[in-house]
């Protein structure tokens, strides 16, 4: 059985109400009320049942801001630009650290297969998809051709696999 086909009902019968009326599994949902804690292992099954993995990287923002400040050229002045946004140095460095990765050990993920990167709806997605070419294009031959379309963005009511990525 598909991975949406399984993890749809159960959303539906054990998710928590969303203000669009759908019925979603959020973990910081679950975790707040214990009859939802009790909820969530049933989820993890379907996930391990699938042969999903997770990738995250993280940054806390504070820092990040400190060390911008902190960064320097004598009698220049740096434009940030997309790099202004943790987020999107977040974004790009998880798409070049995971297919480095990836490449490393082609036992486990086929090197014929093509990575699609598919998020959560965000406002950043219209610079992300700017940036694309501008990022895959130095990079080296080989990673470039792991990658797959562009990344795409969906709401995860509709796109039930980036429920599973709370965990």
């Amino acid at each position: 059985m598909p991975f949406s086909e399984e993890w749809g009902p159960l959303a539906r019968s054990w998710g928590t109400l969303q203000p669009d009326g759908n019925y979603i599994f959020k973990m910081r949902d679950m975790a707040a009320l214990p009859e939802r804690r009790e909820r969530v292992a049933a989820f993890y099954r379907i996930i391990e049942r699938h042969d999903l993995a997770g990738f995250a990287v993280g940054m806390n923002k504070r820092s990040f801001a400190r060390a911008k400040q902190r960064l320097w050229i004598s009698k220049m002045s740096i434009d940030w630009d997309i790099h202004a946004n943790p987020f999107n140095v977040l974004f790009f460095f998880l798409i070049s650290n995971l297919v480095s990765l990836i490449n490393e050990f082609p036992s486990v993920w086929d090197p014929k297969d093509k990575i699609d990167f598919i998020f959560d709806e965000q406002r950043e997605k219209s610079r992300i998809r700017a940036a694309w070419d501008t990022f895959i294009g130095p990079m080296e031959s080989d990673i470039r051709q792991r990658l797959g379309r562009e990344p795409r963005f969906e709401s995860d009511a509709d796109f039930l696999p980036l429920q599973a990525g709370g965990f």
